[in-house]
């Protein structure tokens, strides 16, 4: 494996976009498409794709998409596709597939990442990742919080989850060993890295997540006083976050 540090809040999007290298005229599967972040990067190059499906399983992330990219989904470009499994999508063949933070709300895992095979075109790639939330580190003057708080995030289903894995990302290359890509695959690990704790930022948006699915279990104030911590470290120039992204880039030749 190789490791990077990025500290750009956006630049792992996009090295996971470059990663499926051209995308002039092919058609393209985002697994689990969310707001379309993905979306946005592969439009804005200056040789976009000729399809783009937009495939979830949440209605509403569906709803997002067609209020977000009206003008190419009447194009025909965008194409969004409620889901919950690859299997439904059987009727397409890609060049490009990413699929990003979808893992660990899946059951099977083995047979969900081997049932993208029947979906590429010979030589697509097919790009698989997903944050390793229990690595997620802050200094902080809080360590014993800081702590609980990551934990207890990465160990906690969520309501809109069916299934839920906090260390999901590092189990990545074991199953990618056992998938039906293991000799077209190469597994990276990337350290993402913030220095600043501002809305954009990973950090930010992460401390956020962990402060909401902490209410009823952590004290307010004390989460307040976490937060306000890391707003102070900021601006004097001490904070610090960093967490895992492992990332399998398959490559069909």
């Amino acid at each position: 494996m190789t490791h990077d540090e990025m500290n750009n809040p956006i630049s792992h999007k996009q090295k996971l976009v470059d990663l499926l290298q051209n995308s002039k005229d092919a058609s393209i599967l985002d697994y689990g498409c969310g707001k379309g972040d993905f979306i946005n990067l592969l439009l804005s190059n200056p040789e976009p794709p000729k399809l783009i499906i937009a495939a979830d399983a949440d209605p509403a992330m569906m709803q997002s998409i067609s209020n977000i990219f009206t003008d190419p989904i009447k194009r025909g470009l965008v194409i969004p596709k409620t889901v919950s499994s690859p299997s439904e999508l059987s009727g397409y063949k890609f060049d490009k597939v990413i699929c990003h933070n979808v893992l660990e709300c899946v059951d099977d895992r083995l047979a969900f990442i081997n049932s993208f095979k029947s979906l590429l075109n010979d030589k697509a790639t097919f790009v698989l990742s997903h944050h390793d939330f229990d690595t997620a580190i802050y200094n902080s003057s809080f360590k014993e919080l800081t702590r609980d708080l990551v934990h207890h995030f990465s160990d906690t289903q969520q309501e809109w989850q069916t299934f839920s894995d906090g260390q999901m990302g590092r189990k990545i290359p074991g199953l990618i060993n056992h998938s039906v890509f293991k000799d077209c695959a190469s597994c990276t690990t990337w350290r993402l890295v913030d220095n600043d704790f501002s809305p954009g930022t990973y950090g930010f948006l992460m401390a956020d997540m962990m402060m909401d699915v902490g209410k009823g279990t952590f004290n307010d104030g004390e989460m307040m006083a976490w937060q306000q911590d890391l707003v102070e470290k900021s601006q004097s120039g001490e904070y610090y976050f960093a967490i895992d992204l492992v990332v399998a880039s398959c490559v069909i030749s």
